[in-house]
């Protein structure tokens, strides 16, 4: 799938002498500190590829999006193909209405036991194979997978990876019998390739925990439904894949980050709604692999599962995969499973992600956890805004509110406003930590540090932590933890954002 967006942001703040003491999280270093510019709205080019070949429609597929219209669209980036496999297995353990017989019963099986972790290459060392594994153990990914989707794997899942762009290019042609050009090609823009129950992983394109688990659920469930059933539409597949590894990788990150991260990849689909952009949900391949969409397809599809999933539940899926595999056509099984068109959905969905992106801001709610080690004040601008407003760090749990227009409540510490000349930025509400004596960081003197949160329609979530230091250099992180005081929640004033709900929905 298309991995996180890089939304890093560049700060200068020279309102006030900031401190820091100890970090964690991965870093990256920046000679540019400038406040102000707002998050790159671009995704990485990145994607899970599951073949190079569209699969075979089965039934009245082709016809079931007849008549939609044609949107005029730019640059695609980061969408998925899907092939499945011929083949069937054990299904989801519920009735089925509208005269489908009974499903058989799921009876959860050792699905951990199919898969196979190995390297084409010996570059990878051992103890990264190892620690795949460890992952694919300590969250259960093949049994969770499983439990979505309601069906167990009958042969074995092999799991490549690939260590290098070049071991990448070398494993996709050799194992996929994929032309060194698309190689090469796939190689800059896919971040996993599924076909049929055999999986390739470019490690330098998942670097941490959070990217790799999951890129690993989103692969899995390819393969899971490439084992089981012969065809599923490709928004379905996607979106199911999506789902699955977000859910993956939310097990894994740090709450705050990953509510961030979900919001930011949930506001380019809301944007591409907004000004006419969206394209209609695809059935096929050929669409996603076409590169003419502005946002990533993957995206949306994420959304709509989710959407179906919210107001029909988890289990209405399987039952949906299950009427497929008993060769009902897609569109037939989507309307007998969800009680409308796909037609009819799109435009509904459509309208929901309109109604999403106009959500009118009402302001966020932070909450900090502050250790007795911190010593100073907090100060936070925001977007729009020219003027601080700070309270005093007080040792344990603090929540503040911050409104749409900059006033700031909720601590019984307020500090008086304080102006700042600089440009505001409409899309960015900064927090910044105060320390009342300076600090030093191996041997570096801070100048500054603190955290951004990106607003957009009506959302508001976690970017990233920076520290700007004497010699005028930014190091970004992204743990919302600085110097012992931590942002354990962000929370939007209003929960009437459909998206928002959306993504408070559990499972895929």
């Amino acid at each position: 799938m298309s991995k996180r967006r890089d939304r890093v942001f560049h700060v200068t703040v020279s309102v006030f002498a900031l401190t820091l003491a100890a970090i964690a999280g991965g870093t990256l270093v920046s000679d540019t500190t400038h406040r102000g510019l707002p998050p790159s709205w671009s995704p990485f080019h990145l994607l899970s590829q599951t073949s190079n070949q569209l699969p075979t429609q089965t039934g009245s597929a082709k016809n079931q999006d007849s008549g939609r219209p044609a949107l005029n669209s730019t640059q695609q980036t980061g969408n998925t193909a899907s092939q499945s496999a011929n083949r069937t297995g054990s299904q989801a353990g519920h009735s089925v209405p509208n005269g489908l017989a009974a499903m058989p019963v799921y009876k959860p099986a050792n699905n951990a036991s199919h898969i196979i972790v190995s390297a084409p290459t010996g570059d990878v060392p051992a103890a990264t194979v190892a620690h795949v594994k460890q992952l694919l153990t300590t969250y259960q990914m093949a049994n969770t997978v499983s439990h979505t989707l309601q069906m167990n794997l009958n042969t074995n899942v092999h799991i490549y990876l690939a260590k290098t762009a070049a071991d990448y290019q070398r494993d996709l042609n050799s194992l996929f019998g994929i032309s060194l050009s698309q190689a090469k090609s796939f190689s800059a823009d896919t971040g996993g390739f599924t076909q049929n129950e055999s999986i390739l992983i470019p490690l330098y394109q998942n670097t941490d925990d959070p990217d790799l688990a999951n890129t690993l659920a989103h692969e899995l469930t390819h393969a899971f439904l490439n084992d089981n059933t012969s065809y599923v539409p490709s928004w379905i597949n996607e979106g199911l894949a999506v789902g699955d590894g977000m859910n993956m990788q939310a097990r894994v990150e740090n709450s705050v980050r990953y509510a961030g991260d979900a919001r930011s990849l949930a506001e380019s689909v809301m944007q591409a709604a907004a000004n006419g952009t969206l394209l209609p949900l695809t059935p096929n391949e050929q669409a996603v692999l076409s590169g003419n969409a502005p946002y990533d397809l993957e995206l949306q599809d994420w959304l709509a599962v989710k959407n179906l999933v919210l107001h029909f539940g988890p289990n209405a899926f399987p039952d949906y995969l299950y009427r497929l595999k008993k060769q009902e056509s897609p569109a037939q099984a989507f309307q007998r499973t969800f009680g409308e068109s796909t037609t009819a959905y799109n435009q509904a969905f459509t309208a929901l992600l309109k109604k999403a992106a106009a959500t009118p801001d009402a302001g966020v709610t932070l909450t900090f956890n502050i250790s007795p080690s911190f010593h100073g004040d907090l100060r936070l601008l925001q977007h729009s805004s020219h003027t601080w407003q700070g309270f005093q760090a007080t040792p344990g749990t603090d929540q503040v509110t911050m409104t749409p227009s900059g006033q700031l409540s909720g601590s019984v510490h307020k500090l008086q406003g304080t102006y700042d000349s600089t440009k505001p930025d409409n899309h960015t509400l900064y927090i910044n930590l105060d320390s009342l004596g300076n600090l030093t960081q191996n041997g570096q003197t801070v100048q500054n540090c603190g955290m951004a949160i990106d607003y957009h329609n009506g959302l508001y979530g976690y970017v990233n932590s920076w520290i700007t230091w004497a010699n005028g250099k930014t190091t970004y992180l992204y743990t919302p933890s600085l110097f012992g005081v931590t942002l354990t929640q962000v929370s939007e004033g209003s929960q009437q954002n459909p998206v928002l709900q959306l993504l408070n929905t559990p499972g895929t």
